[in-house]
Order: C-alpha cells, then structure tokens, then sequence
C-alpha cells in the first residue's frame, strides 16, 4: 500500500497579518485611552448605546455629549 502526501498551506502570512491587525488595533485604543485620561471625559455607555441604535433605525439623534469622568 502506498502512502498519499498530504499539502498542508503556510498559515504563516495569515498569522503574521493577524498579529499586524492586532498591533494596530492595541495601538489605536492606547491612543484613544490617553485622550480620555488626559481630558477627563468620556460618553457613557448607555448614552453612546443608544444613540447608535437610534442611527442604525435612521432615527434622528443627537450626538452624546462627553462628561467628566466620576471618581
């Protein structure tokens, strides 16, 4: 009985482009977090919730507004 070789793909390229988004995305919340600790604001969560589920029904809304944070 003679043996089939098998061809695994190189998962190498995925990997390396992954761990590129990745490093991109960390990069962009660090900056966004330094913006918020150096302002002292930020939207609540539930305002900003709401207000992009009113956007996502095409419903008029008015853009939260950003407020100092509570200690």
């Amino acid at each position: 009985m003679t043996t089939t070789p098998i061809s695994l793909p190189n998962n190498s390229k995925t990997s390396t482009a992954g761990e590129a988004q990745r490093a991109e995305f960390d990069a962009v919340a660090e900056t966004r977090y330094a913006n918020i600790i150096a302002s002292g604001t930020a939207i609540p969560w539930q305002e900003m919730c709401s207000y992009l589920e009113s956007r996502i029904r095409r419903q008029e809304a008015s853009q939260p507004i950003a407020r100092k944070l509570a200690r």
